[in-house]
């Protein structure tokens, strides 16, 4: 079963932050249909933003401002490398005021800051010293993950001199695996999704085709090492020079699509691959499953099956490939169904 399609459908529960009502402001779906929506052909992530949902995707245009009904309000940014334009993009962080976007650039090692109102519209655009593979602004501070000069797999980033430099770094390569020590090998420990938490202190790091969370104290420094349960991940193997990357024995390996914190540990999804399914978004199947903070055995896994994704058109399955900004649950992301 191949659990992407053409024409994605994004289910979003949006709940109100501290300052809005304590009821459930409402359920929100679009795209999906050929009556209306959008027709998102690569879709990557989505955001909440003031002005409506910013749904990013692999190619131009790049970024779309939805509305909360479905209605394109904008449609994105150029392929380029001029003023506000990308030719890749490997993150994007929303400010914590919702009403702009950092936009990273591994081709250009650039980031763009665009503000979102109806339309999105370059602020500004500093160099990166990195390639970043993910990013999330914790108390106003930019934190990113990516392999630098240092030790450290997520980054604390300041403007100098009109360009961002790493002013601390944090986390390790030190996940038990026999080539931690090879640089080849660092950039799978940091291909990941990453999760902050202001009120903690604490940045989650989750190696999404390794199965290993890093729970990261900004403050101390201290870093918790989490597994998933029944992980499969990919095989790493040396020939030479040269890393050989293979999936498991029986032909399949395992994909960290999604990471939340919840009371009682990280709820975690989990795409399994294979030869026919490649991942990011094309899964042979997916489950999910709690990860206990104190690393105990983890409660039932639940698998996410084929019956769920809608045959009756009254129910939809969604799953998110990203952790989103404070004030919002996403339940929808790429591979989803809806009627």
């Amino acid at each position: 079963m191949n659990w992407r399609s053409g024409w994605v459908a994004f289910c979003v529960a949006m709940v109100p932050t501290a300052a809005q009502s304590q009821t459930q402001v409402g359920r929100v779906v679009f795209g999906g249909e050929t009556d209306r929506g959008v027709a998102l052909e690569q879709p990557q992530d989505m955001l909440l933003t003031r002005s409506g949902v910013v749904v990013v995707e692999s190619g131009a245009p790049y970024l779309r401002l939805l509305s909360s009904s479905g209605r394109l309000l904008h449609s994105g940014v150029k392929a380029g490398s001029g003023p506000g334009e990308v030719r890749h993009i490997s993150a994007v962080s929303v400010s914590p005021a919702r009403d702009a976007l950092l936009v990273f650039d591994p081709a250009l090692r650039r980031v763009s800051r665009f503000r979102v109102t109806d339309s999105i519209a370059l602020i500004d655009a500093h160099s990166v010293p990195l390639e970043v593979d993910a990013a999330c602004l914790l108390g106003g501070t930019l934190w990113v993950s990516g392999v630098h000069d240092t030790q450290g797999i997520v980054h604390r980033l300041s403007v100098r001199d009109g360009q961002y430099v790493v002013a601390q770094s944090l986390g390790t390569y030190k996940v038990g695996h026999p080539l931690e020590g090879n640089r080849l090998f660092w950039s799978h420990v940091v291909a990941s999704r990453m999760l902050c938490n202001e009120a903690k202190n604490q940045i989650v790091v989750a190696s999404r085709r390794l199965g290993v969370l890093q729970r990261i104290n900004i403050t101390t420094g201290t870093v918790s090492i989490l597994r998933v349960p029944g992980f499969e991940p990919l095989q790493f193997v040396m020939d030479g020079r040269s890393m050989v990357i293979q999936r498991g024995a029986q032909g399949v390996s395992d994909e960290i699509v999604f990471i939340a914190e919840q009371p009682n540990g990280y709820r975690v999804i989990v795409g399994r691959t294979d030869k026919t399914h490649r991942g990011d978004g094309d899964y042979l199947s997916i489950r999910e499953m709690v990860v206990p903070f104190d690393g105990a055995a983890s409660g039932k896994v639940r698998l996410l099956a084929e019956a769920e994704l809608d045959r009756d058109g009254t129910r939809v399955l969604c799953y998110s490939a990203a952790p989103y900004p404070q004030g919002a649950v996403v339940v929808g992301g790429t591979g989803c169904k809806a009627r």
